[in-house]
């Protein structure tokens, strides 16, 4: 466990590249969603990808 301060975190609105771009920099599979000091969820590199892959065959 580490405190919150201390983690790599976005807020809900910023970008799906944009948090996939942290996860590659630092090299983590999850990144907490916080919003005015609360969890509001935790983003996985898998399901970040699954969306995008998703995405671009309904594209298709």
């Amino acid at each position: 466990m580490r405190p919150l301060n201390s983690m790599r975190t976005v807020t809900p609105d910023a970008s799906l590249a944009s948090a996939l771009e942290v996860m590659a920099r630092d090299d983590f599979n999850q990144l907490p969603v916080i919003s005015n000091g609360h969890l509001e969820g935790v983003l996985s590199r898998a399901e970040i990808l699954r969306y995008l892959q998703t995405r671009a065959e309904l594209k298709a």
